[in-house]
């Protein structure tokens, strides 16, 4: 599910020659904001497989079966510079989480989970433009998880099935999740990716605080050769967590990553490297790292603070490099094709054929782009307080995310309410500031290729605000 700010970047660079295609996403419909520190860990170091190597014989509950989810309503709204009504757009996309979750005995656990994706600001069916057709569903029907969890001994964990997998320790940038086909976006209150279908082994080394895993990686998987595998070894030394991570299937390049967690005082130190091996390049890296501060204030409350910096050398300069190269068009190529527009020579039919033919082409390319990993450098800032002083049901928080290297920025503040005990409220407002470029779109972020493209087709508005309301029942 795309965010507020997530569909104003689609719709810029589907006028450019594509959409950017995000795969069905998500995790648990947990509370996972950017300082969900218990679920971190858990996604981390392995939390929610029992290790139960000194248990009593198999003990049976005396309910097995539990069945819940969730109901997410989301409501969003740009604000462009612009006076057209139609230039001012909305969604609407619901999301109904329904699980089965069976527990016969405290070895054997079994886990389903569906979803529902209904979103009435579509139309239905798909929409025509002169780049293509946009995708435009209006229900969808998902299976997130499907999982069956036991052990041998109770001392080796198997999960064999389709389940999260979220590895790392940054919040915003997470370059060592290398088994998820797409980012999580940082802008959501939730991961919505789905499950990764696995075979996983885990053991535990309760003494020293470790964990090791393997996993064979079933996506896709219909012959031998196809065939995945990762791995990953957790330690713990001190105040010190480490994990290193690999991962290789077929047609994806390989990947290896370290990420670390360290405490140092009242700070949180927290950093990852991934590392993919192309076969037609040199390794190419990624790197993000943070810091997090607890402050104490009005007595008895807590203010958190924490900055992150992403480092990207594969990233581009600005977004209208990404594009030239996405597309395989240089900058000579656009000057001559303005030329040709300026001078007023009218095109025939073959021509304007071969060029829809082109920017269809291009949408393809285009969806290589994930936003957020672009530029080569990002950085980010989060202040949040939760819980101030009497307004136990309410919490705060400010973000501001830069892409560093074309000098746009987005800030962003939320406030999350807890009402009627299973209801949450949320709400936000989101600004746009710095240069025109990947954070700030509009016209202007693509340079002389946006102005081709208005001639060609009206480009949107640059955008100003996004504001945006959201319900959430536990059901």
């Amino acid at each position: 599910m795309r965010t507020p700010f997530f569909s104003t970047v689609l719709s810029l660079l589907v006028l450019c020659g594509g959409s950017i295609q995000v795969l069905a996403q998500e995790a648990d419909p947990r509370d996972d904001d950017i300082f969900g520190e218990e679920q971190r860990e858990d996604d981390m170091f392995g939390g929610g497989e029992e290790t139960l190597q000194n248990a009593s014989p198999i003990k049976e509950p005396e309910e097995t079966l539990e069945i819940g989810g969730s109901l997410y309503m989301q409501f969003a709204a740009s604000i462009p510079s612009s006076d057209d009504l139609n230039d001012y757009s909305v969604n609407a996309p619901t999301n109904v989480d329904l699980y089965l979750d069976s527990r016969p005995n405290d070895r054997l656990r079994g886990f389903v989970r569906g979803r529902l994706l209904w979103d009435p600001s579509r139309g239905g069916g798909g929409t025509a433009s002169l780049f293509g057709t946009e995708s435009g569903e209006r229900t969808q029907v998902l299976l997130d998880e499907i999982w069956m969890r036991f052990d041998a001994a109770r001392t080796v964990f198997f999960t064999v099935g389709q389940a999260h997998v979220r590895w790392g320790t940054t919040r915003i940038w997470n370059p060592v999740d290398v088994l998820q086909p797409s980012r999580r976006d940082p802008l959501a209150f939730y991961d919505l990716r789905v499950g990764v279908p696995q075979i996983k082994m885990h053991l535990p080394i309760e003494s020293l605080g470790w964990n090791f895993y393997l996993m064979g990686l079933m996506d896709s998987v219909d012959t031998v050769r196809k065939a995945g595998g990762a791995a990953r070894a957790e330690f713990v030394f001190s105040t010190v967590e480490a994990g290193l991570t690999g991962a290789l299937r077929y047609g994806v390049d390989p990947k290896t990553g370290l990420d670390f967690s360290m405490g140092i005082g009242d700070l949180d130190w927290t950093g990852e490297c991934g590392v993919s091996f192309p076969s037609s390049t040199d390794p190419q890296m990624q790197v993000s790292t943070g810091l997090e501060y607890s402050v104490s204030v009005f007595d008895e409350d807590i203010l958190l603070l924490g900055t992150e910096f992403f480092y990207n050398p594969g990233g581009y300069d600005s977004l209208e490099d990404a594009v030239y190269e996405t597309l395989g068009i240089s900058r000579n190529d656009v000057a001559a094709a303005s030329s040709l527009m300026e001078s007023g020579v009218e095109l025939d039919e073959e021509t304007l054929a071969a060029s829809n033919e082109v920017f269809e082409a291009s949408a393809s390319a285009l969806s290589t782009l994930q936003p957020f990993y672009i530029g080569k450098y990002y950085g980010g800032f989060v202040v949040s307080l939760p819980q101030p002083g009497n307004w136990n049901d309410v919490s705060f928080s400010v973000l501001t995310l830069s892409n560093l290297s074309d000098r746009s920025a987005l800030s962003r503040f939320d406030m999350s309410i807890n009402a009627l005990t299973y209801l949450q409220v949320q709400t936000y407002i989101s600004g746009y500031w710095g240069l025109p470029g990947e954070l700030k779109p509009g016209p202007d972020s693509l340079g002389e290729f946006g102005s081709l493209l208005s001639t060609v087709a009206p480009l949107p508005p640059s955008q100003l605000l996004q504001v945006g309301f959201n319900l959430r029942m536990d059901l």
